[in-house]
This record gives structure tokens, C-alpha cells and sequence, in this order.
């Protein structure tokens, strides 16, 4: 059949000595099958896969990049026609073949024009009514979607009528172009490039820090730490600008949770309010405290929580006494054994004040005997 789309294998400047490389390949895509090629050292079709049931006016689509599997590095080619998206993983076994194996399929509920890498995890897709899909490839979770129909994208019916020529091709080819958008959509370095009829627009996703510097602006300080410390457990998904290993990227994020932090303790203090009841003051600082507190020591920041922060926090009795007060918990579970001989001192008047000396002693038997300051 007539082939719509040919997609060669592109390799970064670090994976040119890829054992792959060598074959030169090219994906190609007609109207019936997709077909994977070797150029060298010789032409040779390495693997046929027939599409299917689909709907004919659906446009072929193929995109290759290279992901990381058990370790491994390997292209992997995404092929569609339709609401189903293939993924084939394509690496050269013990005997110098190529070996082409099947992974899990994305099944959607709309018909694809487009489909983008933005990362080996993270895939873009815009549908027949054009609005862009935003998908996590390894949970297949949507986690955002976008209307760019203000683009006006540029269509190739055209071409694929072939009205320049006096439409020389057949029916099935001329139904696909309707939909057609091959040379109106590019991506390079995480950007994806869209032509419309007056403009060119690039898009991106926000990296990791704009992220959580868009929640900032908002005013939506509880959120930015959520999504920071996902960032630092590496949980969160479509995530751009973290780069090298796993210890670097979490002291990275560490370290920009603790500016953070500080932001969310002078907001504490100067929201809390002025008047009315201390049950008010206190409601409001047992909202807040303890997030710092969580943060400080999943952070494993106690040397922070116990000095700028205690010190910060001091500068009001009410934000103090919660302060105190929401460490029981964690004292009581073992989750702090250990904490400056002032605070420990403090912890103990606050709660006598309270005339709350049972809580005192189950809390001392939970504590490393050198954070008390025995007189």
C-alpha cells in the first residue's frame, strides 16, 4: 500500500556507539501495516505489523525514542492508526539480529493526528478534535490536557489529495489527509513546534521548579511542598530539569523545599490574627505548624526544625506551645528520639504549665537520655 509516514532512528550524540545504530533503521507506515527497516549493512525488512480493525480516515503515526528498560538502553517505537497506540521495543539479541518485542498498549478514547515524545516517560498526543493529551507512558495516567484549536493548524489534505497533480493517488490515501498534519508538528530538546495558518507555537512542559513555583505564586504553599517532596521521592510524573543521580536530584529538591519552608513559617506568623479568642490563634497554628514539623523531618532536617525554625516559630507563645505540643506524636511513635537540650527543657515546662505531667513521663521514656538536661 502507499506509505504515509517514514520515521528513521534519530540517536543523541551520547548513544552513536549504540549497537543499534549500526543497522541505520527506518519505520515506515501505510495504510495497511507498519514495516521496520535496515539500510545496513544491508536492505532488510526486519519486522511487518498489520494494523488491524481501524477506522480508514485514521492517520499513521510513528515515533521512535530511546528508553531505558531493566537497566538497558533501547529505541522503542510507538506506532498508531487510530485509538490504540503500540509500543515495540527494538534491540539487537546475542546473535547480532535485531529482535522486536511487544509492550503494553495505550488504549484512548479519542482518535490521534499527532503523536510527540517529550521524554522517555512522558508522551504528548493531539486527537482528531485537537486538543493535546499530556500522558504518563508507564502508568498511561492523563495528567493534562490542552485546546490549541486557537493554533489553526496547517493540514496536508492537499498533498495528499494531490491536487497539484491532478489527484493521481487513491481514495484511501485522499480520506487520510483530511487529518494529516505530518509537517505542521515538530519537537526538538522538549519543545514541540506547532505551524498554524498565522503563527508558529511552541509548547512545553514547565520544569520540576516552575512547577512548584507556579503553586508559590498561587498562594497554594501546602501544595508546592507536596509536589516538591514527590519530586524529592521521585514520584511525580512528566518530570523535566532533574537531572543526575538519585542523590543529587533529591538534594536538589531538598534544598529548595527548605526555602520553601521558611516562606511557610514568616506566613504563618503574619497571617495568624491579631484578635478574638487564643482557640483561634491556636486553630490557626495547628494548621500550619505542623506541615513544618512533617517536612523538617522527612527531610531528616532536625538540626533546621530545632533551631532556625524553633527559633522563628518562638517568636509567638501560641505558634510555640503547638509547636511543642504537635512533637508528642512523633516522640511517642519513635519517629524522634532525639532533640536540642533547650527544646527538650521547653517541651517539659510547656507541658507541666498545662499541668499535662503524664504525658511528660511517657514521653521521657521514648527519649535518648542526652537530650535531657538533668539539674
Amino acid at each position: 500500500g502507499e506509505v504515509c509516514c517514514i520515521e528513521p532512528l534519530h540517536s543523541k550524540p551520547e548513544l552513536k556507539d549504540h549497537p543499534i545504530t549500526q543497522f541505520s533503521l527506518l519505520a515506515m507506515a501505510s495504510l495497511t501495516k507498519i514495516l521496520v527497516i535496515g539500510l545496513k549493512p544491508s536492505l532488510k525488512v526486519w519486522m511487518t505489523f498489520p494494523y488491524g480493525r481501524m477506522d480508514p480516515s485514521s492517520v499513521p503515526l510513528l515515533a521512535w525514542h530511546f528508553v531505558a528498560v531493566h537497566n538497558y538502553v533501547n529505541p522503542m517505537l510507538a506506532f498508531c492508526r487510530g485509538d490504540v497506540v503500540h509500543f515495540l521495543l527494538v534491540k539487537r539479541d546475542e546473535s547480532g539480529a535485531i529482535h522486536v518485542t511487544k509492550q503494553k498498549h495505550l488504549h484512548l478514547y479519542y482518535d490521534l493526528i499527532n503523536f510527540t515524545w517529550i521524554n522517555s516517560r512522558t508522551v504528548v498526543l493531539l486527537d482528531s478534535v485537537e486538543k493535546l493529551h499530556v500522558i504518563d507512558r508507564q502508568t498511561q495516567e492523563e495528567l493534562e490536557t490542552v485546546e490549541i484549536s486557537e493554533v489553526q493548524l496547517v493540514y496536508n489534505s492537499s498533498h495528499f489529495k494531490s491536487l497539484a497533480t491532478g489527484g493521481n493517488v487513491s481514495q484511501a490515501l485522499a480520506l487520510v489527509g483530511e487529518k494529516a498534519c505530518y509537517q505542521s508538528i515538530s519537537s526538538y530538546g522538549g519543545q514541540i513546534f506547532y505551524l498554524g495558518t498565522k503563527s508558529v507555537y511552541v509548547m512545553m512542559l514547565r520544569s520540576w521548579r516552575e512547577r512548584v513555583d507556579h503553586l508559590l505564586k498561587q498562594d497554594c504553599l501546602t501544595e508546592a511542598l507536596a509536589l516538591a517532596w514527590s519530586f524529592h521521592e521521585g514520584k511525580a510524573k512528566a518530570v523535566v530539569g532533574l537531572s543526575g543521580d538519585a542523590s543529587k536530584r533529591k538534594a536538589v529538591v531538598a534544598d529548595r523545599m527548605v526555602e520553601i519552608l521558611f516562606h511557610y513559617a514568616d506566613r504563618a506568623l503574619k497571617k495568624c490574627p491579631d484578635q478574638g479568642k487564643i482557640q483561634v490563634m491556636e486553630q490557626h497554628f495547628q494548621d500550619m505548624v505542623p506541615v513544618i514539623v512533617d517536612y523538617c523531618l522527612l527531610l531528616e532536617r532536625k538540626d533546621l526544625l530545632f533551631s532556625q525554625m524553633y527559633d522563628k516559630l518562638s517568636e509567638n507563645s501560641v505558634a510555640k506551645g503547638v509547636f511543642l505540643e504537635c512533637l508528642e506524636p512523633y516522640i511517642l511513635s519513635d519517629k524522634l528520639v532525639g532533640m536540642t537540650p533547650q527544646v527538650m527543657k521547653d517541651l517539659i515546662v510547656h507541658f507541666q504549665d498545662k499541668k499535662l505531667m503524664e504525658n511528660v513521663e511517657a514521653l521521657i521514656v521514648h527519649m535518648d537520655i542526652t537530650s535531657l538536661d538533668i539539674q
